[in-house]
């Protein structure tokens, strides 16, 4: 009978679907450029990439999304990877948001900067961090997935008010 438990449990445990890894796509945040050129296969190494305040740009692909190839690059800060952007063609960018809002519903927040309005969601289960910043003005639409570790507090604080 205790066979028969064992080999039960074993089935039912296989069953489960395993935890998804924080992270966007196939990659995990805190991953080396190595891994995420492994996990990511249309990204290769960049050289001379760009520096922000949330990293170094080190490898730079293509990621289908939204029915299109849309250009990726992958920043990296002294912890791993810590930013991936999409790069959307703007005449896209609608559809591009709509797939956004259906994967992960309205968003958190959404604010008008000088140049851009943002929109903001939480995917709590991946970890991740999803900014949208669109310019119509400047026919831009770049999709931000960063480590949510990053950005929950100030996504969440009340607005500072005058």
């Amino acid at each position: 009978m205790t066979r028969i438990w064992t080999i039960v449990t074993v089935l039912v445990l296989a069953a489960i679907p395993a935890a998804a890894q924080a992270g966007w796509a196939a990659t995990e945040w805190d991953m080396t450029p190595a891994q995420v050129e492994a996990a990511m296969p249309q990204t290769k190494p960049l050289k001379h990439g760009e520096a922000l305040s949330m990293g170094q740009a080190k490898s730079v692909g293509s990621y289908p999304f939204g029915g299109q190839s849309v250009r990726a690059v992958y920043y990296y800060d002294d912890r791993g990877l810590s930013l991936v952007t999409l790069t959307v063609p703007f005449k896209a960018c609608g559809a591009a948001l709509e797939q956004l809002q259906r994967d992960h519903g309205q968003p958190l927040k959404i604010s008008d900067q000088v140049l851009f309005r943002l929109a903001i969601w939480h995917d709590e289960p991946m970890q991740t961090r999803i900014c949208a910043m669109i310019s119509p003005e400047a026919k831009i639409c770049a999709l931000n997935f960063e480590r949510l570790s990053t950005y929950r507090e100030h996504d969440l604080a009340p607005a500072a008010r005058p």
